[in-house]
This record gives structure tokens, sequence and C-alpha cells, in this order.
């Protein structure tokens, strides 16, 4: 049953649904509204634009008919007419083009005949260089133009303009013959005194015309040679001859200048001489610029002739000197400036000054120079002769400002001596000298002159001292590659040369290692900031030394074994009476080894002479050694005459390290010690002598010296080879075996 407020709820919703759908309705009805009004007004606007694209449609179709019409017009009447009148305008074009080019012909050809009429009248009046003028510029037009012109008229005047320049030439060519003639020495005259004395220049520039005063002969045919291109080859020749027998003898010979004062002086003065009295006789309107020219055609040549043999002599060689050089300078300069006021020179050439103003490097390369050819002659002489090095500290270590006296070099001989007495593992002093022995005299020229270079680049200027420092440098570079080329031969055959030059590289590596620092804080940057050394020469001279000395102990050792290898087989000597011919071989050579021995220990250390002796000894015995062992079958005989001639070669050897080692109490010892093969070698020979039973005790003995020199295996072998096979030798060789 429905409650009030529930019909009251029901009627509210009834009412809401009206005004919903009364909204609805009015805005479906303005929606058509505004849709009408759009289509309506569209459509509209299409109608407008509509009618107004055929109204230009047709306006468009009425200009298209005009526009043909026009042109079938145009094609049908104006066309024609327009041809026409292009074939007249083309016809009256070639027609004025011709005529253009007939009256511009006319005008060449009247302006080329007057050019060579006025030729002919310059010419006539001697007026040269005008004509020079009319030639070229008629020869110009001729080729400028009508250079292709095959008309008579243009071929016609080309040779008669060839015709009048030839003409014109030949008569330049015999006024200059007029104006400059030469008389030259016979081509016997050598020196240039005879030379010079034997020339004769003629000058005539002052040729006057007649009734005329103010005019010169000589300017119009120089200013018409110029105009034809004449004048650079004439003065070309005109300046070969003057330097050939006239500037560079008068250079070179100084006995042509009366007074003597200095060679640089005598030269100027000749030469300014020279070019004045040119000076008073041509006109000064032609002389300068003749001169101008001439200058720049003679000046490189005679300027180097200048420098090389007058200011290149005169440069110092010594900083003495070097202070007075101001004089030479202030006299080169005046020469330069007195040339360019007479027209020699132009203005910016500065040679000779230039060169003066640099004498600081002149003198640096001068040094250098004389420097290499010095050292270079040096190492090409003999290395021959030879001087005993001093057992002292080293050169490099106490320079001239710093020279120790006596006292301190004896007071550090003994702080060295009580240092070593204190402390046996303190180094001794001697561990940093040269060792005493000899060196060639041209190596301690060379170094000498090395320590004198430094000394004056001390001195000098830096740059100076820069360049000198590694001219110093070059010296060495210039020893490693001169000496071993140039005495090759020498070096490769002699003995006493091959050490020579291997103390001679050690001495000069001794001082290079000091050398650079002694002189280093006393040199200009860069060289006092770590450039000034030398340490880095040193592994190529002690490389160069040690490869030559290395391969002279190669080839002695050769020497040697072809003395052994000569000999027969040490095989059955006794049968083949063979042990004379092994005897004199040996004989030679042991020669071999006392040869090298007194020629080696007169030149190299005493410690490296030693150790060259003891290989040379141990390859020789070694060799010896090797070819007994390697015998088979030893007979009894045979046996005797191999134990003899070891005893030979002992005996030898004892004989030479006699007169080696001082100490000879117990020389055998003394040679066991240095030659390893000595052992073995005394082993063999009582191998040699023993019986069995000798040889088993031999090596039964501790410490046994028959062990250490031989292996089992080679002892197995001599027994062998000594001994028939029985049971006695199978037992030693069994025991020896065991034992081992």
């Amino acid at each position: 049953m429905e409650t009030p407020d529930t019909k009251k709820q029901n009627v509210d919703k009834g009412e809401d649904a009206d005004e919903i759908l009364s909204s609805l309705w009015r805005s479906a009805n303005e929606l058509k509204g505004h849709i009408y009004s759009t289509i309506m007004k569209q459509y509209d606007e299409f109608i407008h634009t509509y009618n107004t694209m055929n109204e230009l449609h047709l306006k468009v179709k009425e200009m298209d008919v005009k526009l043909r019409n026009v042109s079938k017009k145009m094609q049908g009447d104006i066309k024609p007419l327009l041809k026409t009148a292009k074939n007249e305008q083309i016809s009256v074009q070639d027609n004025l083009k011709m005529v253009t080019v007939i009256v511009e012909a006319l005008t060449r050809l009247s302006q080329i005949n007057e050019l060579l009429s006025s030729f002919s009248l310059r010419l006539d009046h001697k007026e040269f260089d005008l004509a020079a003028n009319c030639i070229v510029e008629a020869q110009h037009m001729l080729s400028e133009v009508y250079g292709n012109c095959d008309a008579k008229i243009f071929k016609a005047l080309r040779q008669e303009a060839r015709r009048k320049r030839a003409n014109l030439q030949s008569i330049l060519e015999s006024e200059w013959d007029k104006s400059i003639s030469w008389a030259l020495p016979q081509i016997s005259l050598s020196t240039p005194e005879k030379i010079l004395l034997g020339t004769e220049i003629k000058v005539c520039a002052d040729l006057i015309q007649e009734g005329d005063d103010s005019e010169n002969k000589i300017q119009p045919v120089v200013t018409a040679m110029e105009i034809l291109g004449m004048l650079r080859p004439k003065l070309n020749t005109f300046a070969k001859k003057l330097l050939r027998y006239v500037l560079k003898p008068l250079i070179a010979e100084s006995r042509l200048v009366e007074v003597l004062v200095f060679l640089h002086d005598q030269v100027f003065d000749r030469i300014k001489v020279t070019v004045n009295t040119e000076e008073d006789k041509d006109d000064t309107k032609v002389s300068k610029p003749l001169l101008s020219i001439l200058g720049l055609i003679i000046w490189p040549t005679l300027s180097k002739s200048i420098i090389e043999e007058y200011l290149a002599a005169s440069i110092p060689t010594s900083f003495s000197e070097l202070e007075n050089y101001a004089e030479i300078s202030n006299q080169t300069t005046l020469f330069e400036y007195t040339l360019k006021g007479l027209g020699y020179l132009e203005e910016t050439i500065d040679t000779l000054t230039d060169y003066t103003k640099h004498v600081n490097m002149n003198f640096a390369n001068k040094q250098v120079q004389d420097l290499l050819v010095t050292a270079r002659d040096l190492l090409k002489s003999d290395l021959y002769n030879t001087q005993q090095t001093q057992i002292s500290p080293d050169k490099a270590l106490f320079d001239e400002w710093s020279q120790p006296d006596d006292s301190a070099l004896k007071e550090l001989h003994q702080i060295d001596e009580n240092a070593a007495t204190e402390n046996p593992k303190t180094l001794e002093m001697s561990l940093f000298l040269f060792p005493q022995c000899r060196v060639s005299t041209n190596i301690c020229e060379l170094m000498s002159l090395a320590y004198e270079t430094l000394q004056e680049a001390v001195k000098s200027t830096p740059d100076c001292a820069i360049q000198l420092f590694y001219a110093t440098r070059n010296m060495f570079d210039l020893y490693l590659e001169v000496t071993p080329a140039y005495h090759k031969m020498n070096l490769e055959t002699i003995p006493q040369l091959s050490a020579l030059h291997y103390n001679n590289c050690m001495y000069v590596s001794h001082h290079l290692l000091t050398l650079g620092a002694e002189f280093r804080d006393h040199l200009p940057p860069p060289l006092s900031n770590g450039a000034a050394t030398f340490v880095d020469i040193v592994p190529f001279l002690r490389s160069s030394g040690q490869q030559c000395l290395s391969q002279q102990l190669q080839r002695q050792e050769q020497i040697i074994k072809n003395c052994l290898n000569s000999t027969a087989s040490w095989n059955e000597i006794a049968e083949n009476n063979r042990s004379n011919d092994i005897s004199q071989h040996l004989e030679q050579a042991f020669h071999q080894l006392n040869h090298l021995s007194r020629v080696w220990f007169d030149v190299l250390p005493i410690k490296l002479c030693m150790k060259l002796i003891e290989d040379l000894t141990n390859t020789l015995i070694v060799d010896v050694v090797n070819k007994i062992v390697q015998i088979e079958d030893i007979s009894e005989d045979d046996g005797h005459l191999i134990h003899d001639l070891l005893e030979l070669t002992k005996s030898k050897i004892l004989e030479l390290y006699s007169g080696i080692i001082k100490n000879d109490d117990n020389l055998d010892q003394e040679i066991s010690n240095h030659v390893s093969g000595w052992n073995k070698l005394s082993e063999l020979a009582l191998i040699l002598a023993f019986n069995l039973k000798g040889i088993v005790e031999r090596w039964n003995t501790p410490q046994s010296t028959l062990s250490a020199a031989f292996t089992a295996p080679e002892v197995h072998s001599l027994i062998r080879a000594l001994f028939q096979n029985t049971k006695q030798r199978s037992t030693a060789i069994n025991s020896i075996k065991t034992l081992h």
C-alpha cells in the first residue's frame, strides 16, 4: 500500500522527465535551424562562384581567338619583312668590318712606312737610339697585327725591316769595336803578372762629333744596343775578359801594387783607381746605368774572388788577432760604399760587408775547418810512432785554471794508500787510472788538440764556443771513420798495430768519459745544461778497438793451427820418421808465440797481454792433445817419441813464460793457474810414461789431477791405444770406470 511520501516521490520523478524532454526538443530545433542556415549559405556562395568562373572562361576564349588572329597575321605579313631586314643588316656589318680593316691596315701601313722612313733619316744623322726605337716599333706592329698575313706588301715590309735592323746591328757592332778594343797577351803567358802587364784595353768613350761639343757619340750607341738586345751579350763578353785578364790577375798578384800595406787594401785601392778612371772618361748620364749593368754581371764572380783570396785569408787565427779585425771591416765597407757611389752596385748589395760583419762566425768556421784538416792529417800519419803512457790522474780532471800542485797529488795518493790499508774493500785509485802501455803519438797529439780547442771554446763567444765544441766531437767521429779505413791493411796484418789501435781507442775513450764534464760548466747553454758530453762516442771507440784486436787474435790462432795442421799424422811417427817434421812445426808455432809475446808486451797492458798469450798457448795445447787422444793405436816407440814431443812442448811453454812471469819460484804452478790446458798436457805426458799400474794409481790418488784433466772415456781410449788387449788392461779400464 503506497504511503503519502511514496506517492509524492513518484510525482516529482514525472515532472523531471518532462523538463528533460522539453529541453531536448528545444535543442533539436536550434540544431535544425543552424543546419538549414549553413546549407543555404554554402549554396548561395557556390552559385556565385560558378557564375564568375563561367564569365572568365568566356573571356579567355575570346582572348585566344584574338591571339590566333594576330599570330596568323604576323606569319603571313610581318615575318618575311623581318628576315629581309636581318639579311640587309648582316651585309652592312660585313661591309663595315671590311672597310674598318682596310682603313686600319692603311693606317698601320702609313705608320710603318713613316717609322721606316724615320729610321733611315735617324740613321743618316747617327741617332742610333732613335733609329733603334723606330725599327723595333715597326717590327712590333708587323708581328702583332699582321703576323699571319700573306699579302705581298707585308712580306716586303717584314723583309725590309729585317734588313734595316741587320744594317743597324752591323753599324752598332762597328761602333762598339771602335769604342772598346782589347790587346790580349799570348796564351803562353801564364803568371798573373805577365797576363796583366800583357793586357791592353782602349776605351774611347768621348768621341765627340764634329761641330757639336755637347753630344756624346757612345750614348746613342749603348742605348740602341740595349733596345736591340745587343748590350747584355756584349757586356757579358767584356766582363769575362775583364775578370780573366785584369781583375783576377790584379787580385792574385800583389806585386802589381806599388805601396805595400795589407793585401786586402792593395786590391781595393787598385780596383778603385780603375773605376775612377772609367768614370772620368764616360759621360755620367751613360756610364752610371752601364756600370750598374756591368756591376751586376761582374760582382758575383769578383766578390767571390775577393772573399776567397783576401777576406778569407785575413780571418784571424786567434782571439788576439780578432780584436784588430775592425780596420779590415772598415776598409771593406768603404770599398763597397765607393762602388755604390760610382753606380757599380745597387744599394741593397752588401756581399763583402756582410762577410766581414759575421767575422765571429767566419772565424769559427775557419777554426773548425783548420781543426778538422789538422785532425785528418794526424789520423793519416803512421801509427808506429808511439809513446809510453804514465799512470797519473786524468788530464781531463785538472784543467789549466785548476791545476793541482805536486803536494796535492802526493796527498791524494797517500789517502788512497791509507784507505786501502784500513779497509781492504775500498776501491783503489788505480782503478780509475789508465794502465801503463804504449799509444800512438798522433793520438796523443789528437787529444792535446781536443783539449786546446775546448779551452779556446771557453774563451770565445757563445756561438763560436758551440761550433768549436761540436768540431771537437767531429774529430772523434773522424777518428772512427778514417783510422780503420786508412790503416786497414796494416791493422789486419801487423799484430803490433792491432794492439796499438786497441790502446788508442781505449786511451781516447778513457779521456772522453770525463772530457765533457771537465768543460761543461765553462761553456754556454745548451752545452752547460748537459749537452756537452762525449760519453756517447765511447762505446763505438771501444767496439772498434776490441773488434780489431779480436780479429787479430783469431788470425793468430789460425796461424798457430795452420802450423800444427801442416804436420803429417801423429800416428806411426816412428816408422815413417815424422817426429822431426812435427818438431819443426812445433818450433814454428812457438816462434810465432814468442814473436807475439815480444811485440805485445811492449805495447799492451801487462794483464791484457798475459790473457792473449794464455789464450794462444791454450789453443796450441788443446790442438796437440786432441791430435794425440784421437790416435787409436800407439806403439811403444811411438809412445816414446810422442812423450819426447810433449816434453819439448812443455819446455817451450816454460821458456815462453819464464820471460813473462817475474816470480818464477814455482813456474809450473803459475802456468797452471793461467793456462787451463797445462795440466792436461802434463798428465798426458805422464800417461805416456806410466805403465798400467801407474795410470791406475794416478787416477785413484785423492784429488787426482789426472781425473781433473781427462774424463774416464778419454783415459780408456788412451789405455787401449797404448797397451795390448790383456786381462790387466781390462782390469785397469774397469777400475778407472768404477772409480769414476
